[in-house]
């Protein structure tokens, strides 16, 4: 017997009313989702698909990527509830229950209209399913009808900024702040600027990806300016696509980049009442300028700390003698990683090689960077080394890259080992030197090596837990840093000010500036104790263990500068200023 949406053989007893057995003769599931899609699975008639979803996630080896990709947004949508009551007997659906972002609409009264008409119901790009035909022909009607509401909707908008320019206020009172959930430092800062301005006579709006579909769309989006008309946007995801319809109004405009990450081709200087505040040496200006930005929109701005937060003497807290707060990454994953954006650039170039070759080679250079940072210094190897290392255990398998592609590939290999490898090296000093010494070392990935079992204390999030974190800082003599959580290229990071701010002490790996002329130090008044050499940090670590008067006072010199110079009023002083 054969059942239409089965699409093959099956044994079915009428009595129970349950499919027994069944026979699927379709091909093998072939869809490969990025960050960037979403899926829409319709009318289908094979449970593969399914199998194809709880596989595709688990041979995902990086939790942190596995759960970027659970977000993606998944439609089920199957028109027939008997279809859908044989599709659950063949297939157990809590086997999804790993993916985040799933939405189930079957037999739904109102059709896919009533799906894809909501405002922040994402667009599908990728399609699994029958009547492929129909389904284009029914979202193409749907976005028109959406296009025309989101265009008057804009309209009205326009004119309503016009309008307000025309008396404009010397301060603005009502703000737009676009921040992600996703990204624990945006949403982190978001919330700090959120919380400043509201207990400080603001009317705000912390504006974040729908809590349904876990995305931002423009029919969203221009919802909630509809809805609040904000006197200022204060955006921090650091691209224009979320925003790009807004760029006409007249409404103030701040980016704010914390992080290389936030930066990409989008970023395209189309609103002439934008201003980039960037935080670190993203060192970007020149490319900047070279997009159509004029200098005076772009300025810099220190990293805040956290508002009303309560400062404490070291000397009111237990001790460790050292301690050590910073995470670990795998090093297969990273290695996966860089193999997998070689790969990618092999392939659109059709070059030949494999993805395990490409990863054999980076292992090899992985231990040959090793061999040559071990050293007494703490200094990087310029960037021409890499590529000359990369290019020669590429040619090994018969990959052959151009100096442009192996200059491109040489930056990421540099940052990513680099930030590896001097972690390994600081820590195992310490913890050779100094094992009579009370050592604590939190963070993830140490407790896979045995080397660190009697030291490793435990993971700590520093952005859900930051009490926990002041703790840890305080209760230690000396705080080894060994490295930022947000890749800026600079000592702008949350739990280095946040744990200067709480009064804790540091001692810091001096790094050389990626711009000679402007120093990582100067912001910190050079109250920072740092060292560039194993000799250097046994010396300090000495002395300050056994100096806590001077420790203290110099913790406290850097406490009160930091309150005084990193607070946030100063920096929403600065945002006026810009306006």
């Amino acid at each position: 017997k054969v059942c239409r949406f089965l699409s093959g053989e099956y044994v079915y007893d009428r009595g129970s009313d349950q499919i027994l057995a069944g026979v699927n003769h379709a091909g093998e599931i072939d869809i490969k989702l990025t960050l960037e899609d979403c899926l829409a699975v319709y009318n289908t008639d094979n449970t593969k698909i399914f199998e194809h979803l709880v596989e595709a996630l688990e041979r995902i080896p990086d939790p942190k990527t596995r759960r970027q990709v659970s977000q993606i947004p998944i439609y089920f949508i199957e028109d027939s509830l008997e279809n859908w009551c044989f599709l659950t007997q063949l297939f157990e659906f809590d086997k999804l229950k790993s993916w985040q972002n799933i939405h189930y609409f079957i037999a739904s009264s109102g059709g896919i209209t009533d799906i894809f008409m909501k405002e922040d119901a994402p667009w599908p790009n990728s399609f699994y399913g029958t009547d492929a035909e129909s389904f284009t022909k029914s979202l193409l009607k749907i976005k028109q009808a959406k296009d025309f509401t989101f265009h008057q909707g804009l309209f009205e908008l326009g004119n309503y900024y016009r309008t307000a320019c025309l008396t404009p206020n010397l301060q603005p009172r009502k703000i737009l702040i676009v921040t992600s959930k996703k990204e624990a430092a945006l949403h982190y800062y978001g919330q700090v600027l959120e919380d400043y301005l509201v207990e400080n006579g603001f009317e705000c709006l912390l504006h974040i990806e729908s809590s349904t579909f876990q995305n931002f769309t423009p029919y969203y989006d221009i919802k909630a300016m509809a809805s609040f008309r904000p006197d200022l946007v204060i955006n921090f995801l650091g691209v224009q696509e979320e925003f790009a319809a807004f760029n006409s109004l007249a409404v103030p405009f701040i980016s704010w980049l914390l992080q290389e990450k936030q930066l990409n081709k989008t970023l395209e200087a189309h609103c002439p009442n934008q201003i980039l505040l960037m935080t670190g040496n993203l060192n970007v200006k020149n490319n900047l300028l070279k997009q159509g930005y004029r200098p005076e929109q772009i300025h810099g701005v220190h990293l805040p700390v956290f508002p009303n937060i309560k400062t404490t003497s070291v000397s009111e807290w237990p001790e460790e003698e050292i301690g050590i707060i910073t995470d670990l990454d795998d090093l297969e994953i990273v290695i996966n990683d860089l193999a997998t954006v070689i790969h990618g650039i092999i392939f659109m170039k059709t070059h030949t090689g494999s993805l395990p070759n490409i990863m054999a080679a980076l292992r090899t250079l992985y231990f040959q960077v090793y061999a040559g940072l071990n050293q007494e210094e703490l200094r990087p190897m310029d960037a021409a080394g890499y590529e000359k290392m990369l290019s020669e255990n590429l040619q090994r398998y018969q990959i052959n890259l151009s100096s442009d592609e192996l200059k491109f590939l040489a930056g990421f290999v540099k940052t990513e080992f680099e930030n590896l490898i001097f972690k390994r090296i600081q820590v195992k000093w310490v913890v050779d030197v100094f094992k009579d010494k009370r050592i604590g070392i939190y963070g993830s990935g140490w407790d896979q090596d045995p080397t660190y079992k009697n030291f490793f204390k435990g993971e700590i999030n520093f952005f859900s837990h930051p009490e926990e974190y002041r703790n840890l800082i305080l209760q230690s003599k000396v705080n080894l840093y060994l490295g930022g959580r947000l890749k800026n290229k600079s000592l702008m990071q949350p739990d280095l000010i946040q744990g200067i701010a709480y009064g804790g002490f540091f001692l810091i790996r001096k790094s050389p500036s990626l711009n000679p002329v402007e120093s990582v130090w100067e912001p910190f008044g050079e109250l920072l104790e740092c060292y560039s050499s194993r000799t250097e940090l046994f010396e300090k670590l000495n002395y300050f263990l056994t100096h806590p008067d001077e420790r203290q006072k110099r913790a406290r010199e850097l406490q009160s500068h930091v309150l005084e110079n990193f607070n946030m009023g100063s920096i929403i002083e600065k945002f006026w200023r810009l306006q």
